[in-house]
């Protein structure tokens, strides 16, 4: 049976709340001046048939496992729909100097096909290289996100992870206000300041049976309610040996969307955000992906 809690204040919206005890709101230490996130790309928008995402990318940060790693050098990556001699529902992404059918990762069928609406980049400091993600739709309007695997089992491929609503399918937690996806779960707060409320999203991991937060949104840009939670797997490092891409990581990384409420909910449309964590397993409070 869910437990739903109501306040007036929120007009009947269920919540898990935290009170503070104090007028300021509480922060935990080290919450200001973290940096190594870097989100660049093009903001895009719904029925494009491509996106740009111009970047600094470092040496080899686009090529494929074993592959002559290209150059360290500012360059736009396209990422394509219905990409390869117009292949319905295919996303495709492809470096500057590829042409044709060509690319360094595209999805492949039913079971990853889909429609981007955004391109974007990501990295913080643990990881060798900015990462090129694409977010749009699967069949059915279920959301999705992609980036390459960088390797080629026959055809350069993806990974994909499915965004997860509050009770929706896939959502492995029944609690109102909380979205798990394996190990990862999301969980709505509302922190009081005195007559005033933000809402924040903390993104936990399951660590030895216990959740343990690894981000929560602060400062005005993170005051959010989530809207959906996925996980996807990401090649966060890899070396360079003899001139070509070899011994990669590949990490399993949340990604929490959002969207920016303001202060009491004073902001009725604002911005979509994307969150992740910096790769280091400390809590880390403004790691902002993209936002559109």
């Amino acid at each position: 049976m869910k437990k739903i809690l109501f306040f007036s204040l929120l007009a009947s919206v269920a919540v898990v709340t935290i009170f503070t005890a104090c007028t300021k709101e509480a922060i935990a230490p080290n919450e200001e001046g973290i940096t190594g996130n870097i989100a660049v790309g093009d903001r895009g928008s719904s029925g494009s048939s491509s996106f740009t995402i111009t970047s600094q990318w470092a040496e080899g940060a686009t090529t494929m496992l074993n592959g002559t790693a290209h150059a360290a050098q500012t360059n736009t990556v396209t990422v394509w729909n219905d990409f390869s001699n117009g292949t319905s529902g295919r996303v495709g992404f492809q470096r500057w100097d590829q042409s044709g059918n060509q690319s360094f990762g595209r999805t492949n069928g039913a079971g990853d096909n889909g429609v981007a609406t955004h391109a974007f980049a990501y990295k913080v400091n643990a990881w060798t290289a900015p990462v090129p993600f694409a977010f749009g739709t699967r069949p059915g309007n279920r959301e999705a996100i992609w980036t390459p695997t960088f390797t080629n089992p026959g055809i350069p491929t993806v990974n994909m992870g499915l965004f997860v609503t509050d009770n929706g399918q896939g959502d492995q937690d029944l609690t109102v206000g909380t979205i798990r996806v394996g190990n990862w779960r999301a969980v709505q707060l509302t922190i009081w300041d005195g007559p005033n409320f933000r809402k924040r999203v903390s993104v936990e991991e399951l660590v030895n049976g216990n959740w343990v937060q690894r981000v929560r949104p602060n400062n005005n840009n993170g005051i959010v309610e989530m809207r959906a939670f996925t996980v996807v797997n990401v090649r966060s490092n890899y070396s360079i040996i003899n001139g070509a891409v070899s011994s990669p990581t590949t990490i399993t990384i949340p990604v929490l969307k959002s969207q920016l409420v303001g202060i009491n909910n004073n902001i009725p449309n604002g911005p979509i955000k994307f969150w992740t964590l910096q790769k280091g397993g400390q809590v880390s409070y403004n790691d902002e992906m993209f936002q559109y």
